[in-house]
């Protein structure tokens, strides 16, 4: 069974490149990702919405988390462990729908900052990108 967790404002979920083997949703306060742009390398926070999943894809692919979960709002989330969530999914098709939503819009998005970062590197000589390839 998923359990309800509080957390207090400023307060921290997760922290990038800890070990992922949660999922969370939220139920009420305000929880935000934040995570370096990789075209830009700029601080990204991302407002999770009331009822809205996270830690989903780090926790599923094995793999350290990408961002950190901050609370900015008192907060009550449920914690999945892998297993409970991939039941629950099972048993709610609205879930995975909403996974294959989010999951497509991130992928485009990702896609879009790969074409960009790869225009930049065309467009400079071959001279300079020798260069910074030695470098």
């Amino acid at each position: 069974m998923p359990k309800a967790l509080q957390y207090r404002s400023n307060s921290v979920i997760y922290f990038q490149s800890d070990q992922a083997d949660k999922i969370y949703i939220l139920q009420k306060g305000k929880v935000s990702l934040s995570y370096s742009d990789i075209e830009t390398g700029q601080d990204v926070h991302e407002l999770i919405q009331t009822g809205e999943f996270f830690g989903v894809k780090s926790a599923l692919g094995k793999y350290p988390r990408e961002e950190n979960a901050l609370v900015l709002l008192d907060a009550t989330v449920l914690m999945f462990t892998v297993p409970e969530f991939e039941q629950f999914s099972s048993q709610n098709i609205r879930i995975v729908l909403k996974m294959l939503k989010v999951f497509s819009n991130q992928l485009r998005r990702i896609q879009k900052q790969i074409e960009t970062l790869l225009e930049k590197e065309t467009q400079q000589s071959p001279e300079v990108g020798l260069y910074k390839t030695g470098e």
